[in-house]
């Protein structure tokens, strides 16, 4: 058996590594991505100074037993090259990996700031231990090609996401309006209260038949527990349902109000809150997050975004942002979309055409 990692998290893994080496014949792949998701691992334990934590939590000595495995079969042809993090023994270690986290005091953040990190950072690592090892993963090196290009392609594209994310999540904390004594949006946020439309309930649901609780957008007041905005759509965006509504599965979510009423600025503190790791707000997301405000969108560019908008969308962010990102994982991952209502009067739309942008998103 090939030598394995044996400090961070290996111990936990290990007995996973070893049942899964025993099912399958690519030895040189399994032990790759193994040394891979550990280096990612401990990477991310110094970056985020959870060294301390990690040790009270105990996670890097304990172990689960693999009754919820199922056989993985492991085949040079399954693995995405541009994508390397996400193919069945990656899922079978993300879900062991969870599994451990679980049985362990680690709160909701640390466990996404650790999930994270390894997702973006596990292909630089798996090509590191191709490139570093050339003759213990020769056949990998056949199979992929040069494994430094690879690396190089992977750092490129995590070093300028890391700097839109940095470029988004310092925008909160930014002076607003050239303020002469450096007042930020974070120093004078407060979160907006909000309603839920009446086409978000049941027919039947007793708190809209409850008196006059409707005002002359058709959003029902006072009828249910008044949260924080953010939780809430923190709460939507990790499939929980808070205010038991007709749908507890929501792809789309829309954020009304009028001009000057905080959309805006509750954009920008919501990039701060899942980007921001010193912040008393922060709520990392397993997902991806991408940010257009509409009005960056050239006026040339309005009809292929009616008439294409996920692609158009994806084209601004590979062109203008220099983003490395695919059809596909923009569609696993969240898009926050600011001004439609400028974008409306700016090109004096129609409400069929937003009505469709919105149906076509879904």
């Amino acid at each position: 058996m090939p030598d394995i990692p044996t400090a961070g998290i290996g111990p936990a893994l290990k007995k996973l590594y070893e049942y899964v080496l025993k099912k399958n014949e690519n030895e040189a792949l399994i032990t790759a991505c193994f040394k891979a998701f550990e280096a990612a691992y401990n990477q991310a334990v110094d970056k985020y100074n959870l060294n301390d934590l990690i040790d009270k939590s105990n996670l890097n000595n304990i172990s689960i037993g693999l009754q919820f495995v199922e056989d993985v079969e492991v085949e040079l042809k399954d693995f995405d090259q541009d994508d390397p993090y996400n193919n069945n023994l990656l899922k079978l270690f993300k879900t062991y990996f969870e599994k451990l986290s679980n049985r362990v005091e680690l709160d909701q953040n640390t466990k996404r700031q650790l999930t994270n990190h390894i997702q973006n950072h596990f292909a630089i690592h798996f090509y590191k231990q191709l490139e570093e090892n050339p003759t213990e993963y020769d056949n990998l090196i056949k199979a992929y090609g040069e494994p430094a290009p690879h690396r190089l392609k992977h750092e490129k594209a995590q070093a300028q996401k890391e700097k839109y994310q940095n470029h988004l999540k310092k925008l909160y904390l930014d002076v607003t309006m050239n303020d002469s004594q450096g007042m930020t949006l974070a120093d004078i946020y407060i979160n907006p209260e909000f309603n839920i439309h009446k086409y978000c309930f049941l027919d039947n649901d007793k708190r809209i038949k409850k008196g006059n609780r409707q005002d002359d957008k058709g959003f029902i007041q006072d009828c249910y527990d008044q949260q924080n905005i953010h939780q809430y759509v923190f709460d939507i965006l990790e499939g929980k349902n808070p205010h038991d509504l007709i749908n507890d599965d929501q792809q789309l979510i829309f954020i009304y109000g009028y001009p000057g009423q905080g959309k805006s600025s509750f954009c920008r503190r919501f990039l701060n809150d899942i980007w921001d790791n010193t912040s008393s707000n922060f709520y990392p997301l397993k997902q991806e997050v991408y940010f257009i405000k509409f009005r960056d969108i050239k006026s040339q560019r309005i009809n292929d975004l009616f008439n294409a908008p996920l692609d158009t969308l994806l084209k601004f962010l590979q062109e203008e942002e220099n983003l490395n990102l695919s059809k596909k994982q923009l569609t696993q991952s969240i898009l926050l979309l600011d001004g439609l209502d400028e974008l409306y009067m700016r090109e004096n739309l129609q409400n069929a055409n937003i009505d469709t942008f919105c149906q076509d998103l879904l």
